[in-house]
């Protein structure tokens, strides 16, 4: 269930919120609270209501002496009819679960964020990574790709592309170019100063590369976005192991500084296989979950969407005409 509290400086436009509220039919209660200069209403929904949020939304850009806050609500007590019927609505089989547009774009900025912290993560993760690879260690390889913050800019850009935020898919494409950069600078840097290749053991796993990999990269692509989509964070981490972007760009700084051209080239294969799948992948899934900009109510709107998906198969296409020919 969320809260939302909308306050309201202006008093002339309660009739209008009310009438948007009163055409939600997943409000629990309602209240309100009075003050000298403003007035609170208070509606406890059991569903987020994309329509009535969305109604909200445009009330509240057109006129600045309105807010809205949303929070999550742990727990009520007593259960009224509407939380007892969401209740036994949650045991039927549903295929989609997923949290409002205004959730999934707070996340999306957070993921497309790019600031110190972001870049201070890359390049720890890049540096233990190096030591990974120089030592063939495969768990600290596995705990640099949990570090690393590579994940978030992708969905972010899935985002943006769905719901036609342009400003967050800037935000987002300079902050995976940077991360990757400041990666590949990092253990290019690194390895020069070391003068030691990887280890041969990581060097086969991160120059073999092969048509499994498509499915591998578009099957992680497809859970990190459901797990977007539902609001989950914590799984990501495991999706961060299972699709490799940090290695890869590691392998091909390293390769390359170390005199393999080959291995460099090999490594940087792996990486555009996987980048290019899981954004495919990530594509796909907000596009059949339906998810579009706030103001296309009739679905007309998938011009960025459709050149994305063009874009990214046309990159699949290319890709797998090297694994075919190419190799």
């Amino acid at each position: 269930m969320k809260l939302i509290h909308i306050l309201l400086k202006d008093r002339e436009k309660l009739d209008t919120v009310c009438e948007i509220i009163a055409a939600c039919d997943t409000v629990v209660k309602e209240w309100r609270s009075e003050d000298h200069d403003s007035l609170s209403l208070f509606v406890l929904v059991a569903d987020e209501d994309q329509d009535m949020l969305d109604s909200l939304q445009d009330l509240s850009r057109s006129d600045d002496d309105i807010y809205m806050i949303i929070q999550p609500v742990e727990a009520t007590f007593p259960k009224t009819q509407v939380e007892k019927d969401r209740e036994e609505a949650e045991h039927k089989i549903a295929f989609w679960d997923i949290v409002s547009r205004e959730e999934l774009a707070d996340d999306a900025a957070d993921h497309g964020k790019l600031d110190g912290v972001f870049l201070a993560l890359v390049v720890l993760s890049a540096v233990v990574a190096v030591f990974a690879l120089i030592d063939g260690n495969i768990a600290l390889l596995i705990g640099a790709m949990v570090l690393t913050p590579l994940l978030g800019p992708n969905l972010a850009l899935a985002f943006s592309t769905a719901t036609g935020d342009f400003q967050l898919m800037k935000r987002a494409v300079l902050c995976g170019l940077a991360g990757f950069g400041a990666t590949f600078v990092t253990a290019s840097v690194l390895g020069y100063f070391l003068g030691r290749p990887a280890a041969q053991n990581m060097q086969e796993m991160l120059t073999e590369y092969g048509f499994e990999s498509i499915p591998i990269a578009v099957c992680a692509g497809t859970a990190a976005t459901l797990y977007m989509l539902k609001g989950t964070q914590s799984p990501l981490i495991g999706v961060m192991v299972a699709i490799a972007f940090l290695p890869p760009i590691a392998m091909t700084g390293l390769a390359m500084v170390t005199g393999q051209g080959e291995k460099s080239i090999e490594a940087f294969m792996l990486f555009a296989i996987n980048l290019v799948c899981f954004n495919l992948a990530a594509n796909t899934v907000l596009l059949v979950a339906g998810l579009r900009p706030r103001f296309d109510k009739d679905n007309s709107f998938r011009g960025p969407m459709l050149v994305s998906l063009l874009a990214w198969c046309t990159a699949v296409s290319i890709l797998a005409s090297i694994l075919l020919f190419g190799r």
